[in-house]
Parts: structure tokens; C-alpha cells; sequence
């Protein structure tokens, strides 16, 4: 005759793996969130001499968001950026769920600047060296997470 095999342990095993698999997922949750609150730091220096000239749209439909981020601009960073437009897309494209930025001049180094200060990873190189601004800026629904309320 075979020994009985003792069920009791197989079970302690089950629930220990169990255990184990649900506290490496809180750990792997825990490490994402800390690298993603670690994303958007405030650059101080210059990259570059002069200012970049801005336009912010509002593409959210939420009443008065680019006037909020002008003053976010204002605050933070007025040696280095200067906002020549603040203003609402048409209203029938209030359709931007993501933020992006949009280069008008040729000038990349500007982009990155932005880009840089911003945190908005999305672009469009949109060249019209007859616009005023060198680089608009479209918020979308996401627009908190890169210009958040003080």
C-alpha cells in the first residue's frame, strides 16, 4: 500500500504561493507609482540664450484652462517663456484627450526646451515661419499632469 499523501501541506503550499504572487504584485505597483511621481521635474537653467514664444490652446473643452496655464508659465518660468497667445480651439474639436505640442518655426531646440519643461512626450512638427508663437501648446483632458494646480 501507498502512504497517504498529507493534502494539509500541498495546501500550505498553494496558499503560500498565493501570498507570495499577490505580494509581489504590490511590490511591482509600489515601484511604478514611485517612478512615475518622480517624472516631472522643474528645470531652472537655460538651455539656450533667449526665449521661446508660445501659444496655448485650450483643446479640453474645461472653461478657462488656458488662461490657468499662462499663469502657470508666468510663475515658473517668465525669463524663458514668453506666452504670446492664450485661447480656445475651435469648439466642435474639443476632442484632445492627451496634451501635445505642436512646432511652428524650425527651431528643435525650442522643442526640446518645452518638452523638457513640460513633460508632454506628444509633437507635431506643424512649420508656419509666419506664425508669432514658435511653438503652441494644445491641452488635453490629461493637462493636470504636466501643469498641476498650485
Amino acid at each position: 500500500m501507498r502512504p497517504r499523501k498529507n493534502k494539509l501541506l500541498s495546501r500550505r503550499k498553494i496558499l503560500g504561493i498565493i501570498i507570495l504572487a499577490i505580494l509581489l504584485l504590490i511590490l511591482g505597483l509600489l515601484i511604478k507609482n514611485f517612478i512615475k511621481a518622480d517624472k516631472a521635474p522643474i528645470i531652472k537653467e537655460k538651455p539656450f540664450h533667449g526665449s521661446v514664444k508660445i501659444a496655448i490652446l485650450n483643446g479640453n473643452g474645461y472653461p478657462n484652462v488656458a488662461n490657468e496655464v499662462k499663469e502657470y508659465f508666468l510663475r515658473n518660468y517668465s525669463e524663458n517663456v514668453d506666452v504670446v497667445g492664450c485661447r480656445n480651439v475651435d469648439s466642435r474639436k474639443f476632442i484632445y484627450k492627451q496634451s501635445l505640442i505642436i512646432l511652428k518655426h524650425n527651431q528643435p531646440e525650442k522643442l526640446d526646451y518645452i518638452m523638457k519643461l513640460t513633460n508632454i512626450p506628444f509633437r507635431i512638427m506643424a512649420f508656419d515661419e509666419e506664425s508669432i508663437e514658435e511653438v503652441q501648446i494644445i491641452l488635453g483632458k490629461d493637462y493636470l499632469e504636466y501643469f498641476p494646480k498650485e
